[in-house]
């Protein structure tokens, strides 16, 4: 039997779609109250403001972005084809019907203000990208996973533009290729590293 939502939650997941698809400034309580199915006043009753909403209906996203990570582990139990599988996973998302970006950036696009709040969770969000994949890095031993992570995360973050901004999925698949050639350029040399510092290799070498 499928869960029935506390009137809360409904309200804030019929938020989120709507400025998920449509955008925060675009999006009128009206439109949220014929969506959720409840009253101005039920509305009301739980959330003060029209931002108070947006902030947990980010929120809401979030949890829901947490459940990405758990599927990447599920794809592939090495680190590296974990890597890999995050656009494997984001191509699958470009190509699904609910795809209109990512609600974090779009929301730092229309509340850029410093110190905002809506600006703060998706800053939080990021960071959390970030720190994921620095971890699957660290689990294959790679030997500088901190700026790794930062190159990789860029070309997960471009990815998502691109493909808004083109409705073409074809992103990830870009961005996959360069994150294997980013991992096998970075792994090769540490291995160089590794065999020039063996000791005796180079006397070994030489006589």
């Amino acid at each position: 039997m499928p869960k029935t939502l506390k009137k809360s939650e409904k309200i804030v997941r019929a938020a989120m779609e709507l400025f998920y698809k449509n955008g925060f400034h675009a999006t009128g309580i009206e439109s949220i109250l014929k969506k959720a199915q409840v009253s101005k006043k039920t509305l009301y009753s739980y959330f003060e403001s029209k931002d108070a909403l947006i902030l947990e209906a980010l929120k809401y996203r979030s949890d829901q972005f947490n459940g990405f990570w758990d599927r990447v582990r599920e794809r592939a139990s090495e680190p590296r084809d974990r890597l890999l599988a995050i656009f494997d996973l984001q191509k699958e998302w470009f190509e699904s019907d609910m795809f209109y970006g990512c609600l974090f950036i779009n929301a730092v696009g229309e509340y850029s203000r410093k110190g905002n709040p809506f600006k703060k969770v998706s800053q939080t969000v990021k960071v959390d990208t970030y720190e994921n994949i620095k971890g699957l890095l660290e689990e294959m031993s790679h030997p500088d996973p901190s700026f790794a992570a930062e190159k990789i995360t860029l070309l997960f973050e471009g990815a998502i533009v691109t493909a808004q901004v083109s409705s073409k999925s074809r992103s990830a698949n870009i961005a996959k290729e360069i994150v294997k050639t980013i991992l096998d350029s970075d792994m090769k040399a540490e291995k160089h590293k590794e065999i020039e510092m063996e000791p005796g290799l180079v006397n070994e070498v030489l006589s």
